[in-house]
């Protein structure tokens, strides 16, 4: 187990977020955070 998994730290990109989201369902995460990152070449 990783330290972020035992902290219960998910991290998600386009295609893993894509196949846990319920369109049909609203969403409401208890402590959300959001982190965005782009990286210059």
């Amino acid at each position: 187990m990783t330290a972020l998994e035992q902290f219960g730290v998910e991290i998600f990109t386009q295609e893993t977020i894509n196949q846990r989201i319920a369109t049909d369902k609203p969403f409401r995460p208890h402590n959300p955070a959001f982190l965005f990152s782009h990286s210059l070449k």
